[in-house]
């Protein structure tokens, strides 16, 4: 509650309550330090924190990484309602097809719009495996 309480310095305590509650920490973690929460508990509490302000962009890199499956569906869940733009760097390929609209392939110093679907992206990465076998 500590770190809510300072983005929110003038709300009353149960203002304050609720926001960690949609945070997705329950009432009894509120007085928890965040050094002793779970790993899942604490990425929802970064998470909420990152996003307190309604941003217009999130830039996660491998978000659900130490995440409990709870955790996991509370980020696609966040990610699909949020309005802003999410730039998500990640290897989950169910997070990706449970949130992506849009692929686009970091590659020998490009970025390009990728226009298939995961089974595609899949093809196209072991086909560049074989061709680089053969070289």
């Amino acid at each position: 509650m500590e770190h809510v309480r300072k983005l929110m310095p003038q709300a009353p305590e149960s203002k304050v309550r609720a926001r960690v509650a949609q945070m997705g920490l329950a009432t009894e973690k509120m007085a928890t330090a965040a050094k002793d929460l779970s790993g899942g508990e604490k990425a929802r509490l970064l998470m909420g924190l990152a996003a307190f302000h309604a941003p217009n962009l999130l830039i996660l890199d491998e978000p659900t990484n130490h995440l409990d499956i709870d955790s996991c569906h509370a980020l696609i869940e966040a990610l699909n309602d949020y309005d802003g733009a999410v730039i998500l760097i990640s290897h989950d390929r169910h997070l990706i097809e449970a949130t992506v609209d849009r692929l686009w392939l970091v590659n020998n110093g490009t970025v390009t719009a990728f226009e298939g679907d995961m089974d595609e992206y899949r093809d196209l990465v072991v086909s560049a495996g074989k061709k680089k076998k053969k070289k």
